[in-house]
């Protein structure tokens, strides 16, 4: 594969992950990639940082239950 973005796509996906923990942007071409981060939460040890799929609203009522 010769995009290293794409690659970690493919890797997530395939293994359902709900993350991927990196040393930090540097990796990535400096920003958050938008490709990924809709298919896992991005996670940078350097600084720590989460760049989450979704965010819940203040104001949302909390529900949690099994699908």
């Amino acid at each position: 594969m010769a995009n290293p973005i794409d690659g970690l796509i493919a890797i997530a996906t395939r293994s359902r992950a709900e993350a991927v923990i990196i040393p930090s942007l540097d990796h990535v071409g400096g920003s958050a990639p938008a490709a990924l981060v809709a298919v896992a939460d991005l996670i940078t040890v350097d600084p720590h940082e989460t760049f989450a799929r979704w965010i819940i609203p203040p104001d949302a009522p909390c529900e949690m239950r099994i699908r």
